[in-house]
């Protein structure tokens, strides 16, 4: 895919190999070379998945992949963060929960009879 950062290396190595891109391979290509209308299909899917990937996220001037590794980037700091509060606070804070949380608790309870998930 045109959309990864990296080429395989069995991908790079061969003139024949192509990345697939939004417009490429062709429907007409891709079922003689790929298995005909089954073919065609797969490729059809990854074009548009191409397409998705490479598009512009609205307001942010930047790709899906790029956006979306930018998001995941501060999702894990902010995790990092909250689950440092947590090792500091949390065991302070355990003995009043169940009191804190009686309704939503006793709600799970009553939804959750049998602890299988």
């Amino acid at each position: 895919f045109e959309s990864l950062e990296a080429l395989r290396p069995e991908c790079a190595a061969s003139s024949l190999c192509r990345n697939v891109t939004p417009d490429s391979p062709t429907e007409v290509e891709a079922a003689r070379d790929f298995g005909g209308r089954v073919g065609a299909e797969l490729f059809r899917v990854a074009r548009l998945k191409e397409s998705v990937w490479q598009g512009e996220v609205p307001g942010t001037g930047k790709t899906l992949h790029a956006w979306l590794r930018g998001e995941l980037d501060a999702l894990a700091a902010n995790h990092s963060a909250l689950a440092s509060l947590a090792n500091d606070r949390g065991r302070q804070m355990l003995p009043s929960l169940a009191t804190a949380w009686k309704e939503p608790l006793a709600q799970a309870a009553r939804l959750h009879p049998a602890p299988d998930c």
